[in-house]
């Protein structure tokens, strides 16, 4: 029973971090668009999900909650940059 509880662990908690690099690449692609404030909405829910799972990751381990933190950086990275210089073609060096 013990390693079912900690295969489900595991697969739930790839699931959210999955989840929530889609959602934050959605949000960045569909900028403009009449759904942008859905897919935002669903960015920040999923965003504090994955904060309160490297919260409770803490108490598994360095490499679970080190993989939460990393997840949750980069869904911030991926929500701030900008990628529209790259759709109008031009490139800044």
């Amino acid at each position: 029973m013990l390693a079912l509880e900690a295969s489900m662990f595991f697969w739930s908690f790839l699931g959210i971090h999955l989840v929530g690099f889609a959602s934050a690449w959605t949000a960045r692609l569909i900028t403009g668009a009449r759904r942008q404030a859905i897919a935002q909405a669903m960015f920040y829910l999923l965003l504090s999900g994955v904060g309160y799972t490297t919260v409770v990751a803490w108490q598994f381990g360095a490499g679970y909650w080190l993989a939460s933190g990393a997840t949750l950086s980069t869904m911030v990275l991926i929500a701030i940059t900008d990628f529209t210089h790259w759709r109008s073609g031009m490139a800044y060096v």
